[in-house]
């Protein structure tokens, strides 16, 4: 993909995580231009369903997982967190377990089938990833925020995806939110969110104001 591509690829996918299927009718809002204009290449990842939307099979299968995850981790948070462990494990290991236990620990194929589904999962995580960088907007250190983002754990990602609109909307203008790297290295989707108020922005343009007039201050000084 070349990076109008993938540009078009990553809004689209974006928009799909928060709205769900799209009308590519309505896609001026997006894009600045219509599906018909969208490149081939992006079309091919994106099918029609039965109402004439169009949406990405592979987001759609994730999303549905990580739904899936997170209504399993509320209803164990409901019935009092995880189920305890058996006090006897050995007496209640299951036939998989056992089977796993016994197999070579040097077979080939075995060895790159954990590579495959290692691969997978790498996959799936930089798909949330794209959405995540689309949504935070503000596009510095990728490479490190990506290998970061490799490094959460599946319940972290979810927390993250699911702060993050709210902390984006916290903060409008772009240059007082923090590096992407830092956010994500401080777990900074479990901290509290404050929406600044009318007072709050005018309070921000006032200082700006002052630090405006303070260096046209020192600039005049200088050149005396």
């Amino acid at each position: 993909m070349s990076m109008n591509e993938r540009g078009e690829y990553i809004t689209l996918l974006a928009a799909q995580h928060q709205n769900g299927h799209l009308d590519p009718k309505r896609l001026g809002f997006l894009l600045g231009y219509g599906w018909d204009m969208v490149s081939d290449i992006v079309k091919s990842k994106f099918v029609l369903d039965e109402n004439g939307l169009i949406y990405n099979e592979r987001l759609e299968a994730e999303a549905e997982k990580r739904s899936q995850y997170a209504d399993k981790q509320r209803n164990n948070g409901m019935k009092g967190g995880r189920p305890k462990k058996d006090e006897n494990p050995k007496e209640t290991q299951t036939i998989t377990q056992l089977i796993t236990q016994s197999k070579p620990k040097n077979n080939p194929t075995e060895n790159e089938n954990e590579n495959v589904n290692r691969v997978r999962i790498e996959d799936n995580k930089k798909v949330w990833f794209d959405v995540f960088w689309e949504k935070y907007n503000k596009k510095q250190d990728s490479k490190k925020c990506l290998d970061k983002w490799l490094k959460l754990s599946d319940s972290e990602i979810n927390a993250a995806l699911d702060k993050v609109d709210e902390y984006v909307h916290s903060t409008p203008d772009v240059q007082f939110r923090k590096n992407p790297l830092t956010w994500l290295n401080g777990k900074c989707w479990e901290d509290e969110i404050i929406i600044p108020t009318l007072n709050t922005k005018i309070s921000n343009f006032e200082k700006a104001v002052k630090a405006d007039l303070h260096s046209m201050i020192i600039y005049d000084n200088d050149n005396e």
